[in-house]
C-alpha cells in the first residue's frame, strides 16, 4: 500500500513539474513577443507634397506723394529739355521733360542679355537631363537583363549587384539633372521679370494689404551712404487718399513660380555643416537616411530641389531614436502648418 502511494505521489509531482515548466515556457514566449513589439519605435511621418508655388520677396519702404511741392520725374537720367515754365499749370499726359534715353536702353539691353544667358543655360540643362535619362534607361535595361540570368547562375551575383548600383546611380543623376533644369527655368522666369516689370502688393503698417496693386517705376543709380541701399520706386493707385506721405509699408513681389515644387516640413530636415538630410520610411517600414538639396524656406517648409519624390514618407517626430535599417511603426502626423489646407 505504501509503495503504490509513493508511486502516485511521484506521478502527480512529475505532472505538476511539467505543468509549471510548460507555463513558464508559454509566459516567456509571450514576454519575448511583447518585448519585440515594444522595441519597434513609433514615429510620425508626412508625405512629400508637390504643387506649384509662388516665391515672394518683401522690402520695407516709405510712402511719398507723386505731387508734392516739386515736380519729380518717374525716371532718372540726363535732362535734355524742360517743356514747362515754373509756376504754370500742367495737365495729365503733358510733356514736361525730355531725358537722354541711352542709359535706360543700356539697362534694357543688359536685362535682355541676362535673359538670353538664362535661356542658354536652360537648354544646356535640358541636354544634360536627356543624357542622364539615356544612361538611366541603359542601366535599367542591364539590371532587368541580369536579374533572371543571376537566378539561372548565368552571371555572377557581383555582376547583378553592379548593374543594380549603376541603375541607382543613374537614377540619382537624373534627379540632379532635373533639378538643374528646374533651376534654369527659374532663372529664365526671374530674368523675364526684370524685362517685363512684375506688379507688387503694398502691405501697410497695420498689416492690411492695399486693395490696389502697384507697378515698378524706376531704380535710382546712387547708393545711400547711411544705409548702403539703392532707391527703388514703385507707383500705387491711391483712391480716396488712403495713402499719405511719410507712412511706412512693405512691398511684396512674386519673383518666381516654382512648378511642381516638393515641400517638406522644416522639422523633418537636419543640417550638418551645410549638408541637409531627412529620414524616410520605405514600404516595408524601414528607415533610410536620404541626403537632399534644398531651396527656399516658405511657410514653415523647405523647398526640396533634389533627393526626394512626391509621396515619399519623411519622419517629422521621433527621428532622434531611429537609425538606418531600423523597422518603425509610422503614423501620419497632423501638422499645424497644414491644418488650414
Amino acid at each position: 500500500m505504501t509503495k503504490k502511494l509513493n508511486s502516485r505521489i511521484s506521478v502527480i509531482t512529475a505532472a505538476l513539474l511539467l505543468s509549471v515548466v510548460s507555463f513558464l515556457l508559454v509566459s516567456h514566449g509571450r514576454t519575448a513577443a511583447g518585448d519585440a513589439a515594444a522595441s519597434v519605435p513609433g514615429v510620425e511621418v508626412v508625405s512629400v507634397e508637390q504643387k506649384d508655388l509662388p516665391v515672394y520677396r518683401e522690402w520695407i519702404g516709405t510712402l511719398d506723394g507723386m505731387v508734392n511741392a516739386a515736380i519729380r520725374s518717374q525716371v532718372t537720367g540726363y535732362l535734355l529739355t524742360q517743356n514747362f515754365s515754373e509756376g504754370s499749370f500742367v495737365k495729365k499726359g503733358q510733356l514736361l521733360f525730355e531725358i537722354n534715353p541711352q542709359p535706360l536702353q543700356a539697362a534694357a539691353d543688359q536685362a535682355n542679355g541676362q535673359l538670353a544667358q538664362a535661356q542658354a543655360q536652360y537648354q544646356q540643362s535640358e541636354a544634360q537631363l536627356a543624357s542622364a535619362e539615356a544612361n538611366q534607361r541603359k542601366a535599367q535595361f542591364d539590371e532587368n537583363r541580369y536579374t533572371p540570368l543571376a537566378k539561372q547562375h548565368a552571371v555572377t551575383q557581383q555582376d547583378l549587384d553592379n548593374a543594380v548600383q549603376n541603375n541607382i546611380s543613374a537614377q540619382a543623376q537624373v534627379k540632379v539633372a532635373a533639378a538643374q533644369v528646374a533651376a534654369a527655368k527659374a532663372q529664365i522666369q526671374g530674368a523675364g521679370a526684370a524685362v517685363e516689370v512684375a506688379p507688387f502688393e503694398l502691405i501697410l503698417a497695420d498689416g492690411s494689404v492695399h486693395p490696389q496693386r502697384g507697378r515698378f517705376a524706376f531704380t535710382g543709380r546712387q547708393v545711400n551712404q547711411g544705409t548702403g541701399a539703392i532707391e527703388v520706386t514703385g507707383l500705387s493707385p491711391n483712391p480716396g487718399n488712403i495713402l499719405r506721405p511719410g507712412q511706412y509699408g512693405k512691398v511684396r513681389v512674386a519673383v518666381e513660380t516654382l512648378h511642381d515644387a516638393l515641400l517638406v516640413p522644416q522639422q523633418a530636415v537636419s543640417e550638418l555643416q551645410g549638408s541637409y538630410e531627412v529620414a524616410t520610411v520605405g514600404q516595408n517600414d524601414t528607415v533610410s537616411i536620404q541626403p537632399i538639396s534644398v531651396g527656399d524656406q516658405i511657410d514653415g517648409s523647405w523647398v526640396v530641389r533634389a533627393g526626394l519624390t512626391a509621396g515619399d514618407r519623411v519622419i517629422v517626430e521621433g527621428v532622434q531614436k531611429v537609425s538606418p535599417g531600423m523597422h518603425v511603426n509610422p503614423k501620419l502626423a497632423r501638422l499645424a502648418a497644414r491644418s488650414g489646407e
